[in-house]
């Protein structure tokens, strides 16, 4: 049986096209974004992979935290004007419970 699959978003949503149309950097290229990874059972985390490259090519500076393989470091943080927390599975969700207080605490 054939699925169908959800479109994927235009990659230049976040950029202002002119009407010569070039491509203007959106105002938040630049912007300095964490994305946390709590639990994957020892995998990679190829759930942020994607969202990792499509960040970059708008110009945001993203910085991965994969918390199965290292340990919270809260500089890792600092400056974020973003951060989103990958929640693959129950597991990861009680990690980033836990995770949140301390975050909000340190930004």
């Amino acid at each position: 049986m054939h699925e169908e699959r959800e479109q994927m978003p235009d990659p230049s949503a976040c950029a202002t096209v002119r009407r010569v149309g070039r491509i203007e950097p959106s105002p938040r290229a630049g912007m300095r974004v964490v994305l946390v990874n709590p639990y994957e059972l020892g995998r990679q985390p190829f759930a942020l992979a994607e969202p990792v490259a499509w960040l970059r090519r708008e110009g945001f500076a993203v910085h991965c935290v994969d918390l199965s393989r290292q340990k919270l470091d809260l500089a890792a943080f600092a400056g974020a004007r973003l951060v989103a927390i990958f929640l693959g599975m129950h597991t990861a969700t009680r990690i980033a419970v836990e995770l949140l207080p301390r975050l909000r605490a340190a930004l």
